[in-house]
């Protein structure tokens, strides 16, 4: 018997989670590099609260844009990742779409909010990269949790 093709919505759910876990990573990796960077030598007594303040607002405001990022990649991968796929499959699937989806996301919302053309530099493509890396990553490793098949026929 062949599966037939069933969208998964589960994803929708497992991007705004994961969106929420690498956007607050990604945000309070960025804040807490420009805390110690900036930091000289008589203001160092400051630099534990200053991390402690980047975390949370890293964890607070990159956790929601992850979140936003996530259901929006996550509803392209409700239909492109089906139950009918084999394992393999839907793993190298979930892996490229997950690399590739917020990164283009965030460009197009960014695009869209401002209203040109969004053309990246070198200071944009760290985060970037950093939400590739860990879409990707992420996306592969939450493949493997499905929700249990139910057949009414």
């Amino acid at each position: 018997m062949v599966d037939l093709y069933r969208p998964q919505p589960f994803w929708m759910l497992k991007g705004t989670l994961l969106g929420v876990a690498s956007g607050s990573l990604v945000a309070s990796g960025l804040l807490i590099t420009d805390v110690l960077t900036r930091t000289e030598y008589p203001d160092t007594a400051y630099v534990p609260e200053g991390v402690a303040s980047a975390i949370s607002l890293g964890v607070f405001f990159g956790g929601m844009l992850g979140a936003l990022t996530g259901l929006l990649a996550g509803f392209v991968m409700t239909f492109a990742l089906g139950s009918h796929l084999p394992a393999q499959v839907e793993q190298r699937r979930a892996l490229v779409l997950g690399a590739v989806l917020p990164p283009l996301v965030l460009v197009t919302a960014i695009s869209l909010a401002s209203g040109s053309p969004f053309i990246p530099g070198p200071v944009e493509l760290v985060p970037l990269a950093a939400s590739m890396f860990l879409g990707g990553l992420l996306a592969r490793w939450a493949s493997r949790f499905k929700l249990p098949r139910v057949d009414h026929f």
